[in-house]
């Protein structure tokens, strides 16, 4: 299983945790297509709101610090490192996608800005 150290200076670790998050998360759901692509070419056609929130960086932060955590988790488990993922980084995703979705909601034109203006 080796030491702490050789884990974290393991870079095939590093690349099956990344190609194993972005694939869990693009075939999240189980859908015959992916829900994450789908976001995407809504966010490509809708684009960012013009409405200016305050502390919308929080929202990033806390995103990416939880993945970062789960990622160190990942790094330095002491169980097989593909049985782990395949165990539980869906469910993981599942805490992240939460507060993600609403700040990508909150990002988003809303339906008033998308409708065009009456004369």
């Amino acid at each position: 299983q080796g030491s702490l150290i050789e884990k974290v200076l393991d870079w095939e670790r590093y690349r099956i945790i990344l190609q194993r998050g972005a694939s869990t998360l693009w075939r999240f759901g189980g859908t015959p297509v992916s829900f994450v692509g789908v976001l995407l070419a809504y966010a490509l056609l809708a684009g960012k709101s013009i409405q200016k929130f305050t502390g919308m960086w929080v929202f990033g932060a806390l995103i990416g610090f939880q993945l970062l955590v789960y990622f160190a988790v990942y790094v330095s488990t002491p169980h097989d490192l593909v049985w782990h993922l395949s165990t539980s980084l869906d469910r993981l995703y599942l805490h992240v996608l939460l507060l993600a979705f609403l700040w990508f909601f909150i990002w988003l034109k809303s339906p008033q800005e998308l409708l065009p203006k009456e004369s």
